[in-house]
C-alpha cells in the first residue's frame, strides 16, 4: 500500500480489503512454514545456524514457487485487465506478495536467529522435591 502512495496511485478501498485478505491467506503461510521447519530442526538438536540453513533449504522451493505464481498472476491481471478495480487488486497483490517473499527470506531468518532462546526453551527436568523445574 505504501508503494502506491509513494508513486501517487490512488487505491480503491475495496481493493485494499480484498488485497489484504489474499495477503493474509497466502503469504503468512510462508512465514509459518519457515518458522516451523526451523523449530523442528532446533528440537532435533541442530545448532541455530545449521537449523536456519536447513530450514531455508527445505522451505525455499515452496515459498518461491507459491510466491512467484502469486506475483506473476497479480502482475498479469494488473497490467492487462481493463477493469480498473480488478487491475488495482492485481497490482496490489503482486506488490504485496513480492514484499512478503523478500521479508520472509531475509528478515524472518534474522528474527528467528535473534529470538532463538525464546523459541527453543531448554527443558530442565523437575527437581524431585518440588513441583516445578529447577532454576
Amino acid at each position: 500500500m505504501g508503494i502506491s502512495t509513494l508513486i501517487g496511485e490512488s487505491i480503491f478501498f475495496i481493493s485494499y480489503l480484498i488485497c489484504l485478505s489474499i495477503q493474509m491467506g497466502a503469504t503468512i503461510d510462508y512465514g509459518i512454514l519457515l518458522s516451523d521447519q526451523y523449530r523442528t530442526l532446533r528440537r532435533e538438536g541442530l545448532a541455530p545456524r545449521e537449523a536456519l540453513t536447513e530450514a531455508l533449504k527445505k522451505a525455499l522451493p515452496t515459498i518461491l514457487t507459491s510466491g512467484i505464481i502469486l506475483i506473476s498472476a497479480g502482475f498479469v491481471i494488473g497490467r492487462y485487465c481493463t477493469i480498473y478495480y480488478i487491475s488495482s487488486i492485481g497490482l496490489l497483490v503482486s506488490r504485496g506478495a513480492l514484499v512478503s517473499v523478500v521479508l520472509v527470506l531475509t528478515l524472518l531468518p534474522a528474527l528467528l536467529s535473534l529470538a532463538d532462546r525464546w523459541i527453543i526453551r531448554v527443558n530442565v527436568p523437575p527437581d524431585p522435591g518440588t513441583d516445578g523445574p529447577r532454576t
